[in-house]
């Protein structure tokens, strides 16, 4: 089975905002279309541009590592998580006002679980087949409690998202 490869244009969203952040999120064109199949399936985009609420349970998939210190997983590793208040994540012990509303912070139901290096780029799915968002970045120590997970929430995108895919 071939397996459709990346093409060497990608598409960067451009905002005016300084964050470093903000706007975490590109689009790659494939050179060809994914066969869905048992194991590959594509996620939909979130059907409204309303943000995903505090509470909500999600997953994350990732080939991160999965210890501090260790190697890339060979294979696709998932944790589940649920989404944290904003207010909560900008308090000054966690992320110090640098929650945007086009963020969402996750926290992993296990205190020693949590997205970590090379996990960036996985989607964030709060809703059966829909991505909900984009891991962005999270502490230099995966599992510190004061720093949880951050990902691009992909709600406020969509219309930009329709707009370079041409839909």
């Amino acid at each position: 089975m071939r397996v459709p490869h990346l093409q060497n244009r990608g598409c960067r969203f451009e905002a005016s905002q300084a964050a470093q952040q903000l706007n975490d999120l590109a689009l790659l064109k494939l050179d060809g279309k994914v066969k869905p199949s048992k194991t590959i399936r594509p996620l939909a985009l979130p059907r409204g541009r309303q943000a995903v609420a505090a509470g909500a349970r999600c997953s994350v998939a990732g080939w991160g590592v999965t210890h501090q210190g260790g190697q890339l997983t060979k294979a696709l590793q998932e944790l589940d998580m649920h989404v944290l208040d904003a207010k909560m994540c900008n308090n000054s012990r966690f992320w110090h006002g640098g929650i945007s509303p086009r963020m969402i912070c996750l926290a992993a139901h296990s205190k020693n679980q949590a997205p970590c290096k090379g996990d960036s780029g996985g989607p964030v799915m709060c809703s059966r087949g829909q991505v909900a968002g984009i891991l962005s970045f999270s502490s230099k120590v995966c599992t510190d409690i004061f720093k949880p997970p951050v990902a691009t929430a992909v709600a406020p995108y969509r219309s930009w998202i329709k707009k370079v895919i041409g839909h």
